[in-house]
């Protein structure tokens, strides 16, 4: 155990770094190698990129404009980072750790390229359910089972509380986390991932964080006083947390 947790938040840390540059290289910021680039002057950045807080600092500034790519990279890195070490610290039983730690990777993957492109692609969707079909096969009938019902009452409440949103934001001009069809889809992801009994804890995570975000967020930054907060992050961020129940 004494080496467990410290491994498991390096092993958060490099994760972290490669599904920041896949989402570089997939929000199409990246070469035409596709290789991460630098946000100024789209110069590919040093391998050790690939390294966690960019490469502890040796490819955070442009070898060609020298110019110093987003700070948000660091926080990004420490918080998967410290989302594994909280992993290893709650389960005990090693086979819950290993599969709470893959269904993880997925999310995280939803989430960054929701927070940097406010974007969903349909194929980090793919990817979350194949993950999910694949615990569950490991797990047996009965984990097969669960991940179905998590995917389908995951469908079912998002579509409830997407016609619920278009019917409330039709009549009220509000700045507030709306539900999508893009929603929708990272719900089903995320009840398959979480599973029948995790499905419920999950969105009512996602509620709590999408009410604080939709408060907190137009305070700290002017560009999200004008536009509805994204919900998707929200109901990753949610799916996380319930792993970690």
């Amino acid at each position: 155990m004494s080496l467990l947790l410290p491994g498991l938040f390096l092993l958060g840390l490099l994760l972290g770094a490669v599904l920041w540059n896949l989402s570089e290289i997939g929000l199409g910021r990246g070469t035409a190698h596709l290789k991460p680039a630098c946000v100024s002057c789209r110069s590919a950045l040093s391998p050790t990129t690939w390294l966690p807080f960019y490469g502890f600092l040796t490819a955070y500034r442009c070898r060609s404009c020298r110019v110093e790519q987003p700070r948000l990279r660091f926080i990004w890195d420490g918080g998967v980072g410290l989302y594994f070490l909280l992993l290893g610290w709650k389960w005990d039983d090693s086979r819950q750790l290993v599969f709470s730690a893959v269904a993880a990777v997925p999310l995280l993957l939803i989430l960054v390229i929701d927070i940097r492109g406010n974007v969903l692609y349909l194929n980090s969707i793919v990817f979350a359910l194949v993950v999910a079909t694949v615990l569950g096969f490991l797990d047996g009938p009965r984990g097969m089972g669960s991940a179905m019902v998590g995917l389908s009452a995951g469908i079912a409440i998002a579509l409830a509380f997407f016609a619920l949103s278009r019917w409330v934001f039709r009549s009220m001009s509000l700045k507030v986390s709306s539900i999508g069809i893009g929603d929708i889809y990272i719900a089903a992801a995320v009840g398959a991932l979480v599973r029948g009994d995790g499905i419920v804890p999950a969105l009512v995570f996602s509620v709590i964080l999408g009410v604080i975000g939709s408060i907190a967020l137009p305070l700290l930054s002017e560009s999200s006083r004008h536009r509805a907060t994204a919900y998707g992050p929200f109901l990753c961020l949610g799916g996380l947390l319930t792993l970690l129940r």
